[in-house]
């Protein structure tokens, strides 16, 4: 189970200038599955974080989860990259 710590942590990024970055990867795997981008995003601003990993040397990487406009449960997996700034790594 995640902190609720790191879940207020996110609604406070969400609340100041949040910014959300895409890497290719995230992109082609968006294709694939198709998710749209909006949804992804969607889930976001809107999802709980629900696992957060520390690799040695990387960012820290949060999984959110959360539905899209049809109901579908999409997990986004995202790197944050300072006070403001997550960057999408994947799409589940």
């Amino acid at each position: 189970m995640v902190h609720p710590q790191e879940n207020a942590r996110l609604r406070t990024m969400r609340a100041s200038d949040l910014r959300i970055s895409w890497t290719k990867h995230a992109e082609q795997r968006a294709i694939e599955r198709e998710i749209e981008k909006f949804s992804a995003e969607r889930v976001v601003n809107g999802g709980t974080i629900i696992a957060i990993e520390f690799p040695a040397g990387g960012d820290e990487l949060w999984t959110i989860q959360g539905v899209d406009c049809d109901g579908r449960t999409i997990g986004v997996v995202v790197a944050v990259k300072g006070a403001a700034r997550l960057a999408v790594i994947t799409v589940l």
